[in-house]
């Protein structure tokens, strides 16, 4: 394990923060097992602490995080998204000088940098402002859709969307015509072997995120959806999008 050297990380709305970029060991790279990704090591304070709150700053896209911190108390610290790849954490109770963590995750993510909210710092408001979609920068993706078509009383739309393997892991916004909440969103069965994704909600009600996961099989540029629903509907763009 080497350590990182700290540096700043910008962050839109956290202009007004000050944090302290904290020595970071760590494995070379997660390792693959049981369907997630682990990685794992440590990070250092400069003294022992009562309670801290940190950034927690990852090199890609992460996809569902499960992380613990072994020697903190399991109810002394709490954490959420802060961005695409930031997440904060608060701990309330005796954190030491070496603090230890691992973490799986659904992508191969390391840490970039664990960053310390610093004392004078401590009266604003934490968690801190997420970011918000006025902060995203978008691109045109390619795709294409076949239907909507009337199947066992739903209607369905196939949804297939282009890009470059090498620049896996990526995001694309789906906009459609009608509320995300009555859209059934899967893989299609027939999207090439090895493609992977996950889906969660965008910043409008008519909107989804599609995360396309990195592979080993890395022979594939396109990923086919499945998207159902009770009403006639259409898929109205799809943009590659970069959240901070």
């Amino acid at each position: 394990m080497t350590p990182e050297s700290p540096s700043a990380f910008p962050l839109p709305g956290l202009e007004g923060y000050a944090f302290l970029a904290l020595q970071l060991d760590q494995r070379d790279g997660p390792y693959y097992d049981d369907g997630s990704y682990h990685q794992w090591g440590s990070f250092h304070l400069d003294v022992k602490r009562d309670s801290a709150k940190l950034l927690l700053v990852f090199d890609s896209l992460t996809g569902p995080l499960r992380l613990s911190l072994p020697g903190v108390e399991t109810n002394a610290f709490q954490l959420g998204e802060l961005g695409a790849r930031v997440i904060w954490v608060s701990v309330s109770g005796p954190i030491s000088g070496k603090v230890s963590f691992a973490f799986k995750s659904a992508m191969p993510a390391k840490l970039a940098q664990v960053l310390l909210l610093e004392d004078e710092s401590a009266a604003l408001p934490w968690p801190p402002p997420k970011p918000g979609a006025q902060t995203w920068r978008t691109e045109k993706a390619k795709f294409s859709t076949m239907g909507p078509s009337l199947d066992q009383g739903l209607w369905r739309v196939k949804l297939t969307i282009g890009f470059n393997a090498r620049e896996l892991p990526a995001e694309f916004l789906v906009t459609c015509d009608c509320p995300r909440e009555e859209l059934e969103v899967s893989e299609s069965s027939d999207s090439p072997r090895g493609a992977g994704c996950l889906i969660q909600p965008g910043h409008q009600p008519t909107s989804f995120i599609v995360t396309v996961c990195p592979s080993s099989l890395c022979n594939y540029e396109l990923i086919a959806l499945r998207v159902k629903g009770s009403k006639i509907f259409r898929i109205q763009s799809v943009e590659r999008v970069f959240r901070p």
